[in-house]
Parts: C-alpha cells; structure tokens; sequence
C-alpha cells in the first residue's frame, strides 16, 4: 500500500467524522507553522494567558495562530452563556489590538451546543478541526 498524503489524510478524517464547519474570513499566513487551540468554557484570566503567548512573538521566526474556542451548551446556566459572549467580546477586542503578522488570536463563540457537546473536550475537537481545515488551505503536504 502506498504512502497517503496528508491532504488525502485530512479528508478522508472529514468525510468519515462528524465537525462542525466553522468560517473564518481570515486566510492563514503562509508563514503559519504553529496552531495552539484552546477550548474555553466559563473561564476567568484568559487574557493573561493571551498575553503570555503574545509577548514570545519577538523571539519566533515563523507565523502562529491561536484558535480560541468559547462554547456552552444550550442548558447552561444564563450566568455562564452571558459570560462566554463576555469573554468572546473581550478576546475579539483583543485579536483586534494585539494580532500581527506573526501571531494572530481567532476567537469562536460555539453557543448553544446539545449538552453532551459542550466543554473541554468537544470544544478542543471543534478547534483542532479547524487548525486542521486551516493547514490544508495552506496547499502543503505536511509540515
């Protein structure tokens, strides 16, 4: 059996596994060899850690992305799904000041998700879907 490509990898994973097709009008960085994903869910501090990854982009020579992943699920408490559209508007504002050519904040509000969906770990799939989706637009095949 030959060796698969990684493009033929990714989309066989597609067709075979349910994702969910999230848009982002922003086309990777050629550049891009990094994508750190973080799933967030009624999270407190996030920005700090933001900001402690925006501060090592002196010191790095290619592009990162970080796909930052907001969810609740549409039994969720009001407090917390007011609070994720809180923190969604917050890091949004965030990417807006801070993004440059060598690091760049994506954030997603994934609200009212069936309750076996929301948390850390489908918002982590959700997010390495996406980081997936975004290396294949790169056209390469591989890292």
């Amino acid at each position: 059996m030959g060796k698969k490509s990684f493009v033929s990898i990714a989309e066989n994973y597609f067709k075979r596994y349910p994702h969910l097709d999230l848009f982002c009008s922003k086309s990777p960085h050629n550049g891009l060899e990094i994508i750190i994903v973080i799933p967030i869910y009624n999270e407190e501090n996030v920005v700090s850690t933001l900001e402690s990854l925006f501060r090592q982009s002196d010191a790095i020579h290619f592009s990162i992305e970080i796909i930052a992943i907001i969810n609740h699920s549409i039994s969720d408490d009001p407090f917390i799904k007011d609070h994720n559209n809180q923190t969604f508007t917050l890091l949004s504002e965030f990417a807006e000041l801070n993004n440059s050519e060598s690091i760049c904040l994506i954030p997603f509000l994934v609200g009212d998700l069936a309750h076996k969906h929301a948390g850390v770990g489908w918002g982590r799939k959700i997010g390495m879907d996406l980081a997936l989706k975004r290396f294949l637009q790169l056209n390469k095949n591989g890292l």
